[in-house]
């Protein structure tokens, strides 16, 4: 509902169908809380994009909002602005999930895009 209010574009890549071993429950709540920043950091008329490959996916979006410093990146009850919605807490959670299910989790920014990248 967010995404169609900002008519912010959503794009699903899928480079193959991996199997992944993990609990269906924790993967869908850290696959969510990305999904859900990725929309609600957006900006208006931004685009989501979704790369699946066998070992890792990528999810990136639009924003203009700068880098997330590293050192606040995956801490509890931090915001990057204080405008924000939210607690804080939605990349700890998945930062956490991520460490639980033995994935590696990684941020990048460039030029006005954020990515995440969840190895498998």
């Amino acid at each position: 509902e967010q995404a169609k209010h900002k008519q912010i574009k959503i794009i699903l890549n899928t480079y193959a169908d991996p199997l992944v071993q993990a609990n269906k429950n924790l993967a869908e709540i850290l696959f969510s809380n990305l999904l859900l920043n990725a929309i609600q950091h957006n900006i208006e008329n931004g685009v989501v994009q979704i790369e699946v490959f066998d070992d890792k996916a990528l999810i990136s979006n639009t924003s203009d909002l700068p880098k997330i410093p590293n050192d606040q990146l995956f801490n509890r009850f931090t915001k990057s602005h204080k405008n924000q919605q939210g607690n804080g807490l939605g990349l700890a959670i998945v930062k956490k999930i991520a460490d639980q299910q033995h994935w590696k989790i990684s941020y990048s920014f460039s030029k006005e895009i954020h990515k995440f990248i969840v190895q498998f």
